[in-house]
C-alpha cells in the first residue's frame, strides 16, 4: 500500500507532539511532518502534496488571512478542535474532534481515517495459530499466559509474536488490537 504524507501543524506544541505520538503507536502507513515554524508550513504546503492536513480552526484563519487557503485544495483536513470554519466552505474536511476526547475515542478517530491501511493487510499469510496469539494478545494475556493457555513454551509464544510483527508491521499491542477488531478475530465486545 501506498505512503501517506501528513502535515501536522496546529497552534501548540503539546499537540502536535501529542498527535505524532498517537499515529507512531497506531503504526499507519504514514510518514508525518511536525514542529515546522509558520513559514515552513506555507513553503511545505506550496512545494510538496500532502494527503492530509492535520490542524486547528486558529491556524485554518491564519491561511484563510493569508489568502493561502488554496494550498489545501487536493488535502483532507482533520480538524481539531470546534471552532466554526464555514468561513472556508471549500475545505475537505473528513473528520473533526476534540482534544477533550479520551485517547480511545481519538485512537478510534484516526482508525477511522487511516483505516484502508489496515483492512488492506493480506492476512491469509497468518496461520490459525498467530490468530490465535493475535486475540490473547489483544485480550490482554501475557507471554507466560498464552504459553500456559495454548501449551507453548514462552519462548514459542515470543517466537511467534516477532513473526506477527514482521508479517504485519504492526508493532504495539494497541495496533494488533486494532487489526484484531477490523480483521474479525475479536469483537469489542470480547473480555479475558
Amino acid at each position: 500500500m501506498e505512503q501517506k504524507k501528513v502535515i501536522i501543524y496546529t497552534a501548540g506544541y503539546m499537540l502536535n507532539k501529542g498527535i505524532s505520538s498517537i499515529l507512531k503507536e497506531l503504526n499507519f502507513n504514514i510518514v508525518f511532518r511536525r514542529g515546522l515554524s509558520e513559514n515552513e508550513l506555507i513553503k511545505a504546503l506550496k512545494n510538496e502534496h500532502f494527503d492530509f492536513f492535520i490542524t486547528n480552526g486558529k491556524i485554518i484563519h491564519l491561511l484563510t488571512d493569508k489568502k493561502l487557503l488554496g494550498l489545501l485544495d487536493n488535502t483532507q483536513v482533520i480538524l481539531i478542535g470546534k471552532e466554526d470554519c464555514s468561513f472556508a466552505p471549500n475545505l475537505n474536511i473528513v473528520k473533526r474532534f476534540s482534544t477533550w476526547q479520551s485517547k480511545d475515542e481519538i485512537n478510534a478517530h484516526f482508525v477511522d481515517i487511516f483505516k484502508e491501511k489496515i483492512e488492506n493487510q493480506d492476512n491469509s499469510e497468518i496461520s490459525e495459530r498467530e490468530k490465535e496469539i493475535i486475540k490473547l494478545v489483544a485480550l490482554g494475556f501475557t507471554n507466560k499466559e498464552i504459553a500456559d493457555k495454548l501449551f507453548l513454551s514462552v519462548h514459542t509464544v515470543i517466537t511467534h509474536r516477532k513473526n506477527i510483527s514482521n508479517k504485519l508491521g504492526i508493532k504495539t499491542i494497541s495496533g494488533l488490537t486494532i487489526y484484531a477488531v477490523l480483521n474479525g478475530i475479536i469483537s469489542i465486545d470480547d473480555k479475558t
